[in-house]
């Protein structure tokens, strides 16, 4: 999926915006660094849900794991490498 990635996080205090810049900013200077480019590489400010129920987390858990099938990247989700998983 070269056009996006999902997270699925759960934060003890509302500092999702800084932790995201953080995460985005710091991916974005090693990636430039290691492709020799210069400038922004993500497109817009991520997207954030607040779940508050154990069916849309269910349901956002089946939406991650099912996207880079959707998108014709791999056969089952279990086969996509970039999937975490307990254990693995």
């Amino acid at each position: 999926m070269g056009t996006h990635f999902h997270y699925l996080v759960e934060t003890p205090e509302p500092n999702l915006s800084a932790g995201m810049h953080q995460l985005k900013g710091l991916y974005a200077q090693i990636f430039n660094h290691r492709h020799r480019r210069v400038g922004t590489l993500f497109e817009s400010r991520y997207h954030a849900k607040l779940i508050e129920t154990e069916e849309h987390l269910a349901a956002a858990v089946d939406y991650i794991a099912a996207n880079p099938v959707r998108a014709g990247l791999c056969a089952r989700p279990e086969d996509w490498p970039w999937t975490w998983r307990p254990g693995r």
